[in-house]
């Protein structure tokens, strides 16, 4: 990559380096460590941070992995003059201040687009409360700042001895982090949509194989009941992204004085909010019959996920099935690009 403009030629350094790991995802890691140390050596952290609440970054200037615990860590900084993270905080006439965002990691996906490549990636769920317990092991003055949140991620203060620290944990199961290289950037309304979708596909993904299973075989009662739960749990997923989509992207939403955009906030931690918080939530912008197709999913959901007693039939769990593929695809045809 000798001799070669990074800003742009990053498309094509983005794809040597995913034909050079030959991976669709990392899970790993230390694979993950690899891949990022490949990244930031090739680019020199000159690469795009596009996320979900249409924030950015221009480059990243280091990253860090706790082992341990499995969180990540990425750095941005002013790298202007600088070669380094260190160098810049060791230089400044100040104090200096650093953003990061951090996640418990769970995976980093690899679309290799010769238009537009890719990387996005996501952490597992985590509470405020946690978070805020780890950072005061860091530093026991550690302040969550509670006006910053968002439905994917918590805003904290860390004092971290040499330099102030601004860290947004992005603390969901959700697609809320987009990195691409510096020739495909854009407004990032596109990312944002980007996003989104990948969101909504990695739900259509995780359908089908639930359609596969249920068509492929006879399925005794309990199973059924599994089946139901599980598609319970993806559409929970399926809302959770919609509020996301409500707050950060439908214009028609933000621009209406009839709705305040907090009102589609998580009003507690991820892993605490069931089926019912979500359609609560959404129930304000549907129609008749919009709200009345969320209260059949509702009510087929906790007839087959609980201990109802009554009669479970595959006809049952195949409607479930169909009505919320139905309304996802009805999502994913407000962000098509």
């Amino acid at each position: 990559m000798d001799r070669i403009d990074i800003v742009e030629n990053g498309s094509k350094i983005f794809l040597k380096i995913f034909e050079d790991f030959a991976v669709s995802e990392i899970t790993d890691l230390h694979l993950l460590e690899e891949f990022l140390n490949k990244l930031l050596s090739e680019t020199k952290g000159l690469v795009i941070f596009d996320f979900l609440d249409h924030g950015n970054w221009d480059c990243f200037g280091s990253f860090s992995i706790d082992y341990e615990r499995g969180f990540v860590v990425f750095n941005w900084f002013n790298y202007t003059g600088f070669n380094d993270i260190d160098s810049f905080i060791n230089k400044s006439e100040y104090k200096p201040s650093v953003v990061s965002l951090m996640l418990h990691f769970k995976e980093l996906k690899i679309e290799n687009r010769k238009d537009f490549p890719f990387i996005t990636l996501r952490g597992y769920a985590l509470k405020q409360k946690d978070t805020l317990k780890y950072f005061r092991t860091l530093d026991s003055n550690a302040t969550y700042l509670k006006s910053e949140k968002a439905n994917f991620c918590n805003t904290f203060q860390i004092d971290r001895g040499k330099y102030f620290e601004e860290c947004y944990c992005y603390d969901t199961p959700i697609y809320s982090i987009l990195i691409i290289p510096k020739d495909t950037a854009s407004d990032t309304t596109f990312s944002s949509k980007v996003l989104f979708l990948y969101n909504y596909n990695n739900c259509r993904e995780r359908i089908k194989k639930i359609e596969q299973s249920i068509f492929t075989k006879k399925l005794d009662e309990d199973e059924l009941c599994e089946k139901a739960n599980s598609i319970r749990r993806i559409f929970e997923f399926v809302l959770k992204i919609e509020c996301c989509y409500h707050k950060e992207l439908n214009y028609e939403v933000i621009l209406n004085d009839e709705f305040d955009t907090n009102d589609f906030n998580f009003k507690s931690n991820y892993s605490d909010i069931s089926l019912g918080d979500l359609v609560n939530i959404l129930k304000k912008l549907k129609s008749d019959t919009e709200k009345e197709t969320l209260n059949r999913i509702v009510r087929l959901s906790n007839e087959l996920s609980h201990d109802s007693g009554i009669k479970v039939t595959e006809e049952k769990v195949h409607r479930l099935l169909e009505i919320m593929i139905n309304y996802t695809a009805a999502l994913t045809r407000l962000l098509i690009i």
